[in-house]
Protein backbone atom coordinates (compact mmCIF):
# COMPACT_ATOMS: atom_id res chain seq x y z
CA UNK A 1 0.00 0.00 0.00
CA UNK A 2 1.37 3.47 -0.89
CA UNK A 3 0.30 6.73 0.75
CA UNK A 4 0.99 10.17 -0.69
CA UNK A 5 0.88 13.49 1.07
CA UNK A 6 0.69 12.66 4.75
CA UNK A 7 0.29 15.52 7.19
CA UNK A 8 2.67 16.86 9.82
CA UNK A 9 1.33 18.30 13.08
CA UNK A 10 3.09 21.62 13.81
CA UNK A 11 1.58 23.56 16.67
CA UNK A 12 -2.10 24.16 15.91
CA UNK A 13 -1.74 23.91 12.13
CA UNK A 14 -1.47 20.98 9.78
CA UNK A 15 0.95 21.18 6.89
CA UNK A 16 1.31 18.68 4.03
CA UNK A 17 4.36 16.47 3.71
CA UNK A 18 5.58 16.18 0.15
CA UNK A 19 6.92 12.70 0.53
CA UNK A 20 5.92 9.22 -0.46
CA UNK A 21 5.66 6.57 2.24
CA UNK A 22 5.42 2.90 1.36
CA UNK A 23 4.32 0.37 3.96
CA UNK A 24 2.40 -2.87 4.23
CA UNK A 25 -1.23 -2.90 5.20
CA UNK A 26 -1.73 -2.52 8.95
CA UNK A 27 -5.48 -2.66 9.60
CA UNK A 28 -5.22 -2.23 13.37
CA UNK A 29 -2.20 0.06 13.56
CA UNK A 30 -2.85 3.28 15.53
CA UNK A 31 -0.39 5.13 13.30
CA UNK A 32 -2.21 4.76 10.01
CA UNK A 33 -5.77 5.57 9.07
CA UNK A 34 -6.97 6.02 5.50
CA UNK A 35 -3.41 6.47 4.30
CA UNK A 36 -2.72 9.53 6.50
CA UNK A 37 -0.91 9.81 9.78
CA UNK A 38 0.13 12.44 12.28
CA UNK A 39 3.39 12.84 14.12
CA UNK A 40 4.62 15.45 16.56
CA UNK A 41 7.47 17.79 15.73
CA UNK A 42 9.95 16.08 18.07
CA UNK A 43 12.97 15.18 15.87
CA UNK A 44 12.83 11.49 16.84
CA UNK A 45 9.09 10.89 16.83
CA UNK A 46 9.04 9.76 13.21
CA UNK A 47 11.67 7.14 14.06
CA UNK A 48 9.57 5.90 16.98
CA UNK A 49 6.51 5.74 14.73
CA UNK A 50 8.39 3.71 12.13
CA UNK A 51 9.76 1.28 14.71
CA UNK A 52 6.34 0.82 16.27
CA UNK A 53 4.74 0.19 12.89
CA UNK A 54 7.40 -2.38 12.07
CA UNK A 55 6.79 -4.08 15.42
CA UNK A 56 3.07 -4.17 14.60
CA UNK A 57 3.89 -5.94 11.33
CA UNK A 58 6.01 -8.52 13.15
CA UNK A 59 3.30 -9.17 15.75
CA UNK A 60 0.76 -9.80 12.99
CA UNK A 61 3.05 -12.45 11.50
CA UNK A 62 3.28 -14.39 14.78
CA UNK A 63 0.89 -17.30 15.28
CA UNK A 64 -1.82 -16.64 17.84
CA UNK A 65 -0.59 -19.54 19.96
CA UNK A 66 2.78 -17.79 20.40
CA UNK A 67 1.18 -16.03 23.33
CA UNK A 68 1.41 -19.31 25.25
CA UNK A 69 5.17 -19.34 24.67
CA UNK A 70 5.44 -15.86 26.14
CA UNK A 71 3.33 -16.80 29.17
CA UNK A 72 5.50 -19.87 29.75
CA UNK A 73 8.60 -17.70 29.83
CA UNK A 74 6.90 -15.38 32.31
CA UNK A 75 6.10 -18.41 34.48
CA UNK A 76 9.78 -19.38 34.45
CA UNK A 77 10.66 -15.87 35.56
CA UNK A 78 8.56 -16.34 38.69
CA UNK A 79 10.21 -19.71 39.31
CA UNK A 80 13.63 -18.09 39.07
CA UNK A 81 12.48 -15.33 41.41
CA UNK A 82 11.33 -17.95 43.91
CA UNK A 83 14.74 -19.64 43.78
CA UNK A 84 16.52 -16.32 44.25
CA UNK A 85 14.45 -15.60 47.34
CA UNK A 86 15.27 -19.01 48.81
CA UNK A 87 18.99 -18.48 48.27
CA UNK A 88 18.77 -15.03 49.85
CA UNK A 89 17.03 -16.44 52.90
CA UNK A 90 19.61 -19.19 53.18
CA UNK A 91 22.41 -16.62 53.13
CA UNK A 92 20.87 -14.84 56.09
CA UNK A 93 20.07 -18.05 57.93
CA UNK A 94 23.54 -19.57 57.57
CA UNK A 95 25.41 -16.25 57.56
CA UNK A 96 27.08 -16.76 54.18
CA UNK A 97 28.09 -13.28 53.03
CA UNK A 98 28.65 -11.98 49.51
CA UNK A 99 30.62 -12.35 47.33
CA UNK A 100 31.14 -15.97 48.40
CA UNK A 101 29.21 -18.20 46.02
CA UNK A 102 29.42 -21.29 48.22
CA UNK A 103 30.05 -21.82 51.92
CA UNK A 104 32.88 -23.73 53.54
CA UNK A 105 32.99 -25.66 56.77
CA UNK A 106 34.76 -22.67 58.31
CA UNK A 107 31.79 -20.44 57.47
CA UNK A 108 29.04 -22.53 59.01
CA UNK A 109 28.44 -26.05 60.23
CA UNK A 110 25.46 -26.19 57.85
CA UNK A 111 27.58 -25.38 54.81
CA UNK A 112 26.33 -28.44 52.93
CA UNK A 113 22.71 -27.39 53.35
CA UNK A 114 23.44 -23.91 52.01
CA UNK A 115 25.53 -25.23 49.14
CA UNK A 116 22.71 -27.53 48.05
CA UNK A 117 20.28 -24.61 47.92
CA UNK A 118 22.78 -22.43 46.08
CA UNK A 119 23.70 -25.20 43.66
CA UNK A 120 20.06 -25.94 42.88
CA UNK A 121 19.61 -22.36 41.72
CA UNK A 122 22.98 -22.12 40.00
CA UNK A 123 22.31 -25.23 37.95
CA UNK A 124 19.09 -23.71 36.68
CA UNK A 125 20.91 -20.55 35.62
CA UNK A 126 23.48 -22.55 33.67
CA UNK A 127 20.85 -23.79 31.22
CA UNK A 128 18.59 -20.71 31.32
CA UNK A 129 19.96 -19.00 28.21
CA UNK A 130 19.65 -22.20 26.16
CA UNK A 131 16.08 -22.69 27.36
CA UNK A 132 15.09 -19.13 26.46
CA UNK A 133 16.58 -19.27 22.96
CA UNK A 134 15.02 -22.65 22.16
CA UNK A 135 11.61 -21.45 23.36
CA UNK A 136 11.67 -18.12 21.52
CA UNK A 137 12.92 -19.54 18.21
CA UNK A 138 11.16 -22.91 18.16
CA UNK A 139 7.91 -21.33 19.29
CA UNK A 140 7.73 -19.31 16.08
CA UNK A 141 6.92 -22.48 14.14
CA UNK A 142 5.68 -24.90 16.79
CA UNK A 143 4.25 -22.76 19.62
CA UNK A 144 2.08 -25.43 21.23
CA UNK A 145 4.79 -28.09 21.27
CA UNK A 146 7.30 -25.64 22.73
CA UNK A 147 4.74 -24.50 25.29
CA UNK A 148 4.16 -28.07 26.43
CA UNK A 149 7.89 -28.73 26.71
CA UNK A 150 8.47 -25.37 28.38
CA UNK A 151 5.78 -25.93 31.00
CA UNK A 152 7.16 -29.40 31.65
CA UNK A 153 10.67 -28.00 31.99
CA UNK A 154 9.50 -25.30 34.42
CA UNK A 155 7.62 -27.76 36.64
CA UNK A 156 10.51 -30.22 36.64
CA UNK A 157 12.94 -27.42 37.48
CA UNK A 158 10.86 -26.60 40.54
CA UNK A 159 11.14 -30.16 41.82
CA UNK A 160 14.83 -30.23 40.92
CA UNK A 161 15.41 -27.18 43.11
CA UNK A 162 13.26 -28.27 46.03
CA UNK A 163 14.79 -31.75 45.95
CA UNK A 164 18.30 -30.32 45.93
CA UNK A 165 17.41 -27.85 48.70
CA UNK A 166 16.60 -30.73 51.03
CA UNK A 167 20.33 -31.02 51.70
CA UNK A 168 20.69 -34.34 49.91
CA UNK A 169 21.98 -33.88 46.33
CA UNK A 170 20.23 -37.11 45.31
CA UNK A 171 16.91 -35.45 46.12
CA UNK A 172 17.07 -33.59 42.80
CA UNK A 173 16.97 -36.74 40.67
CA UNK A 174 13.60 -38.55 41.07
CA UNK A 175 11.73 -35.86 39.12
CA UNK A 176 14.36 -33.23 38.38
CA UNK A 177 16.39 -35.64 36.32
CA UNK A 178 13.87 -35.35 33.47
CA UNK A 179 14.67 -31.69 32.75
CA UNK A 180 17.27 -32.81 30.20
CA UNK A 181 14.55 -34.61 28.24
CA UNK A 182 12.52 -31.40 28.00
CA UNK A 183 15.55 -29.53 26.68
CA UNK A 184 16.26 -32.33 24.22
CA UNK A 185 12.69 -32.05 22.96
CA UNK A 186 13.16 -28.31 22.40
CA UNK A 187 16.43 -28.96 20.58
CA UNK A 188 14.71 -31.44 18.24
CA UNK A 189 11.91 -28.96 17.54
CA UNK A 190 14.45 -26.27 16.64
CA UNK A 191 16.39 -28.65 14.41
CA UNK A 192 13.20 -29.55 12.59
CA UNK A 193 12.34 -25.86 12.25
CA UNK A 194 15.77 -25.09 10.81
CA UNK A 195 15.58 -27.98 8.35
CA UNK A 196 12.12 -26.89 7.19
CA UNK A 197 13.42 -23.39 6.49
CA UNK A 198 16.38 -24.69 4.50
CA UNK A 199 14.15 -26.96 2.43
CA UNK A 200 11.65 -24.24 1.49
Amino acid sequence: MECLGGELLTGEHLQPIKTTTTFQQLPKSPYYKNCSFFIKTHPYHHITANLTSQMAEIVQLLPKEYGYVILTLVAYYFLNLYMQIQVGRARKKYNVLYPALYATEADTKDYKQFNCIQRGHQNSLESLSLFLVLMVVGGLKYPLICTGLGVGYTVIRYFYFTGYSSGDPKGRLPIGGFNALMLLGLVIVNIWFGVSLVRT
